[in-house]
């Protein structure tokens, strides 16, 4: 299914204005439906054996930080009552962690909390799991190679 609005691609760190530029869906089922293909791809290359390459398709298509975030945008720029599945909200707090840029977490958070509000599904302890995450992966720091 085609989004009715669809964003160019850009580059996260040279884009100031929002973290995930609009994807705009026509129905709940259409979202839907292109979360389940985003997201299959996404488990598809998260599971694939490292010796195979993908070198006949495109090399977005390949990137699983591109899928996760197509799935960004398809949670935060499309707004039906009923798109607020449970699956649909699993795939969104699953993608969350992904997301490196503190924009990102917390467009993610704002959208974590329209899907409490909408759906009353309990995200307390998914938001303070990911919140904790992402604190420290913003302060680990690098390796150091302390041999001479």
């Amino acid at each position: 299914m085609i989004p009715l609005l669809e964003s160019p691609e850009v580059d996260h760190a040279t884009s100031t204005n929002t973290p995930f530029i609009a994807d705009v869906y026509s129905s709940a089922i259409a979202v839907q439906a292109n979360l389940a293909i985003h997201f299959s791809a996404l488990l598809l290359l998260s599971y694939k054996p490292r010796l195979v390459k993908l070198s006949s398709i495109p090399h977005r298509l390949a990137s699983r930080s591109w899928h996760a975030q197509k799935l960004a945008k398809l949670a935060l720029w499309n707004n039906f009552s009923d798109q607020w599945d449970p699956v649909v909200v699993a795939t969104v707090v699953r993608i969350a962690r992904d997301m490196t840029y503190p924009s990102q977490q917390e467009a993610l958070l704002s959208c974590f909390q329209r899907i409490g509000d909408a759906t009353k599904i309990p995200l307390q302890s998914e938001i303070a799991d990911l919140q904790q995450f992402w604190s420290s992966s913003r302060h680990s720091s690098a390796p150091t190679n302390t041999h001479p």
